[in-house]
């Protein structure tokens, strides 16, 4: 299992989100 990579998608999702709501 790759936990970084998944966990590295949803940190970009989460910051996209982040700018997104700024």
């Amino acid at each position: 299992m790759r936990k970084t990579v998944a966990f590295g998608f949803v940190g970009t999702v989460l910051d996209y989100a982040g700018r997104g709501s700024q």
